[in-house]
């Protein structure tokens, strides 16, 4: 991402700048690059970037996104609009690199070209025609790339990439969030381009639904990521005799299923022998962040019947900028679960925090590995599963390609 577009004073500063131009368009003037936009289109987003604004402002708003505020060089806001102007404004820095951050009359036009998008509809999801649909092969020995919140394009995340190369998997999976939003432009600059520049055709891609691909109501991920992909669907099965890998789209609603996806992943869950590890972009639970509880989150609801199977064995998630592995407890569904969602964003150095066992189980293992010139922040990285009939190897490596973390996950069958 180019820095115009993650510095958080220039982007609230934007915001408000453009606030007032759709505002003065809203009212019937001539505004230079809003020429195409009906008034009364222009005033619905005024209110709603004035609503983004005062929200971001707010303690409220300032509490949320903590994490974000923590230097203003890698901001990317929780508020849908402001992120799609944060979107507007990469797209912008990419075209024009030598211009500065003011409301020019082009950059005022792709900005209401993108929020202009917040109006329509969002991209329909795509359904199971059966429950036998979306599943795939998985060689019983073959190495995997589990990464999260990858998307940002920046030098971290292309460390990463190479990273990952070095590793050679035949499959890459990420966990979802394309930042700062998944617009078209976003999706094909910030996660298509740098696949291809980084790691090339090798692997099989595989990507998760995020919200800030929901942001930009799914284009980006619906139109240019799945086809890139070659992926048919937003969730998917890949499994052999012993594991396999179940995602799942919790993104297209919010923190939720879409309803058809519940009786497919049971009818998952329920066939063959092997032990099955889920993939959401959402968290189920939280020990360093107090809001999926708080805010009566939707998915471990939803998934009470799945989880009560007793046959999901693991579950990674990202949406977290931050690495976990959660001890397994019987009270929390007894399966292992790891938080990885270190893979582009800034990570804060996390080590023995926790919100109390009302909230998540124990937290077994921190991702504490400090940047050299910045011990308060951590590297980042990647899972590496390599598959070996029914023995798992699970490999947790960081930027520089370094193994911090192994762990085995038995062979003995589960459920």
């Amino acid at each position: 991402m180019n820095p115009i577009a993650t510095h958080r004073p220039t982007v609230l500063e934007v915001v408000g700048q453009a606030a007032e131009r759709f505002h003065q368009r809203g009212d019937g003037q001539a505004v230079p690059g809003l020429e195409e936009v009906q008034p009364e289109v222009a005033a619905m987003l005024s209110r709603e970037l004035r609503s983004s604004l005062e929200w971001a402002l707010s303690p409220a708003g300032v509490d949320e996104e903590a994490d974000e505020l923590e230097g203003d060089d890698d901001y990317v806001s929780h508020d849908p609009a402001i992120s799609l102007v944060q979107a507007a404004m990469d797209e912008h820095a990419d075209e024009h690199p030598h211009e500065g951050h003011g409301m020019a009359a082009p950059l005022l036009r792709v900005i209401a070209t993108v929020l202009g998008k917040r109006a329509e509809n969002q991209l329909p999801f795509i359904p199971p025609r059966s429950v036998d649909d979306f599943t795939f092969p998985l060689a019983p020995k073959c190495r995997v790339v589990l990464v999260g919140d990858w998307g940002t394009g920046k030098d971290r995340a292309r460390r990463v990439a190479r990273a990952i190369a070095r590793t050679q998997p035949d499959h890459i999976v990420h966990l979802g969030d394309i930042y700062p939003s998944g617009t078209r432009s976003r999706a094909q600059k910030r996660f298509i381009e740098v696949w291809m520049e980084e790691v090339g055709k090798g692997p099989r891609y595989w990507a998760m639904n995020g919200n800030h691909e929901m942001n930009a109501n799914g284009e980006g991920y619906f139109l240019d990521v799945l086809p890139f992909c070659g992926q048919p669907a937003s969730f998917f099965c890949l499994g052999n005799e012993h594991w396999k890998l179940i995602a799942l789209d919790s993104s297209w609603l919010a923190n939720d299923l879409e309803p058809s996806q519940l009786p497919w992943l049971m009818h998952q869950l329920g066939g063959g022998p092997g032990h099955n590890i889920l993939l959401t972009h959402h968290q189920m639970f939280s020990a360093v962040d107090r809001r999926p509880h708080d805010n009566a989150h939707k998915l471990p609801a939803t998934l009470r019947p799945a989880v009560a199977t007793g046959r999901i064995f693991g579950w990674f998630w990202g949406h977290e900028h931050r690495s976990l592995s959660y001890a397994r407890e019987a009270r929390w569904g007894n399966y292992h679960a790891r938080a990885i969602g270190h893979g582009g964003k800034r990570i804060r150095m996390q080590e023995g925090v926790h919100l109390g066992p009302e909230f998540a189980p124990a937290v077994a293992h921190y991702w504490n590995i400090p940047r050299e010139h910045d011990p308060s922040r951590a590297m980042n990285g990647f899972a590496l599963l390599a598959f070996d009939g029914p023995r798992l190897t699970i490999d947790y490596v960081d930027e520089l390609g370094r193994n911090w973390f192994t762990e085995t996950w038995p062979d003995a069958p589960h459920g």
